[in-house]
């Protein structure tokens, strides 16, 4: 008992403790979520029609049916639960509720973040930048050079005097053409439509939240002390924070679409029409197979289907030919395509790179070399690839074509008769 009593005492603090001012603040932040998220749900569950004419997010729902609409009001309740379970657990200095309270703030700011980043344009304004400097390339060539100058600095002796000025010089000089870039590339401009966005309140608003979740968020982080935070409960929050970027875009990019489409597939949606559910009808059409005997061989395989049905195929049993039919015929050549393309990745993928894996694991002469064109891809940006690759392939001012008009006219100059392609 001696043993486990300290390590019950450090999960919780100890009563004595005065609760820190963020704890309160959090609490009250906690209820204005809930109040905000309780008001949001009863809008989404409880408006009518004309309601929506008013309110664009709310036409847009509406579009996608009342269920949408429905399912939106309950999620908005979410927060709200989380909200009530922080504060109850916070009461009661459980680090539970640190943890619940710092999800919801550091939620409500990354939301918060997006909505800024909307309000100010930003894209619009990134693009100016990227034109300007686009415009003038060969200024961004004093980032490599002061680069090269920190770098040939570092190998100086530590305390001799030319590797703190190689080092300071380098340092200048990359700030220094990082400014006149910034210059050059309108950042005024830049600047000016973000300041611009303030005449609309909703900016301040949206500028007044993210500063209040932001500021709670990293005194919250700054009470594992007083909550008695081990040091595994420190790494785990640590890694799920690590992890949130991919989970929100998952939900919000994958999850959210995937569970949207499946609601869809039990209705009648169209373009331009309001869908309606109809149960498990586009299921039982897609699946619908008939099974027909054909008689007469000259008769074609479509006159023995029942009207709807599409021929996909014969098949040949004791003399007979038995026709298979489907309401859907693309559905069914879309899955056989599928599992016949995945017959054929999987053994064309896995076997081939098998035996570059064994390649680059072992000690054959030349090696080194081959690990390095092999992984250059991987280390490449993809987009910055393809660009160059296409500046590469122009008919006009591409290298390729270029370099084969030398070649062709160097030929010609020699007696050669070769057309240039």
């Amino acid at each position: 008992m001696t043993t486990a009593n300290p390590v019950l005492q450090s999960a919780s603090p100890s009563p004595q403790q005065t609760m820190p001012i963020a704890i309160y603040a959090s609490i009250v932040c906690n209820g204005l979520v809930a109040i905000v998220c309780v008001l949001l749900a009863l809008q989404f569950l409880t408006f009518q029609e004309l309601d929506a004419q008013n309110n664009p997010l709310l036409e847009q729902l509406l579009r996608l049916g009342r269920p949408v609409v429905n399912f939106v009001g309950l999620i908005v309740l979410v927060p709200m639960a989380v909200a009530v379970f922080s504060s109850v657990q916070l009461l009661r200095r459980r680090i539970s509720g640190r943890y619940a309270a710092m999800s919801l703030q550091y939620v409500g700011f990354v939301l918060s973040i997006a909505a800024l980043i909307h309000l100010w344009g930003f894209f619009l304004s990134f693009e100016i930048i990227v034109d300007g400097i686009m415009a003038n390339p060969w200024m961004l060539l004093g980032i490599p050079v002061a680069y090269a100058i920190f770098w040939i600095g570092s190998r100086f002796p530590e305390k001799g005097i030319w590797r703190g000025r190689l080092e300071l010089a380098g340092i200048l000089l990359g700030m220094g053409t990082l400014i006149v870039v910034l210059f050059l590339a309108n950042i005024l401009t830049f600047a000016n439509n973000i300041l611009s966005a303030y005449a609309n309140p909703m900016t301040w608003g949206a500028t007044l939240v993210a500063i209040i979740f932001g500021f709670l968020a990293w005194r919250m982080l700054r009470l594992g002390e007083y909550f008695g935070e081990t040091q595994d409960q420190s790494a785990a929050w640590q890694g799920w924070l690590m992890l949130s970027p991919n989970i929100i875009g998952f939900t919000l990019f994958f999850a959210g679409p995937l569970l949207l489409s499946f609601y869809l597939s039990f209705t009648n949606s169209t373009v331009g029409q309001v869908p309606e559910v109809v149960g498990t009808q586009n299921y039982s059409d897609i699946l619908a197979l008939e099974f027909q005997w054909l008689d007469n061989p000259e008769a074609s395989r479509q006159s023995v289907m029942s009207f709807g049905y599409t021929p996909l195929g014969t098949l040949d049993l004791g003399g007979r030919t038995l026709v298979v039919g489907a309401k859907d015929a693309l559905f069914w050549i879309s899955l056989r395509n599928t599992i016949l393309f995945c017959l054929l990745l999987i053994p064309l993928s896995v076997l081939p790179a098998l035996g570059l894996s064994l390649v680059l694991n072992s000690k054959l002469p030349g090696v080194n070399f081959f690990r390095a064109v092999y992984f250059l891809p991987s280390v490449a940006a993809v987009v910055g690839t393809a660009l160059i690759w296409r500046w590469l392939y122009d008919p006009t001012i591409g290298f390729i074509n270029y370099a084969i008009t030398q070649l062709v006219n160097s030929l010609q100059s020699i007696g050669f008769r070769i057309t240039d392609p």
